[in-house]
């Protein structure tokens, strides 16, 4: 027992509750059932644009995927449904980026958003609102730059969109 009027010091840190442990991206897709899928995913155009610069080479280095010029604050939308493993602008060049872990071993990527509207953890049905376009990073003008990738390596999004 502590008699009234004991002075308490409560210390205070960034050390996280001994009860909680960190959670990895792969953890948050697993959990889950409804990121496992025994179909193939299929992706929805993210937003209403104009495909400015394609998959492939450009300049002579490789582009990993389309860059699609929409107004500023135009609503991205969720590819397909899965789970948010990223969305925080820590990667050199992106911008503000979303990445979304999908069912089939599948990610996309969402790049130079100038306002994410998901977070880290997040599930997201197909066609949900997940940012908002914007020139963010190394963007000269308002676009989504939009990836798929399969195991971690960049697929061409024409031949995934639907």
């Amino acid at each position: 027992s502590i008699p009234i009027g004991t002075r308490l010091v409560v210390p205070t840190g960034s050390a996280a509750p001994a009860s909680r442990r960190p959670v990895d991206a792969g953890t948050f897709a697993s959990r889950d059932p409804r990121g496992r899928s025994s179909g193939k995913a299929e992706f929805a155009w993210p937003v209403h644009g104009i495909v400015i610069s394609e998959y492939g080479l450009r300049r002579g280095a490789h582009h990993d995927g389309l860059d699609i010029k929409a107004p500023p604050g135009t609503i991205v939308r969720a590819a397909e449904s899965g789970r948010v493993i990223h969305a925080d602008n820590s990667l050199s060049g992106y911008g503000n980026l979303i990445i979304i872990k999908h069912a089939d071993r599948y990610s996309s990527v969402y790049a130079h958003n100038r306002k994410m509207l998901v977070r880290v953890g997040q599930f997201v049905e197909k066609g949900d609102a997940i940012a908002e376009v914007g020139k963010t990073g190394n963007a000269s003008v308002a676009h989504l730059h939009f990836e798929i990738r399969s195991d971690g390596s960049p697929r061409d999004p024409m031949a995934l969109l639907r």
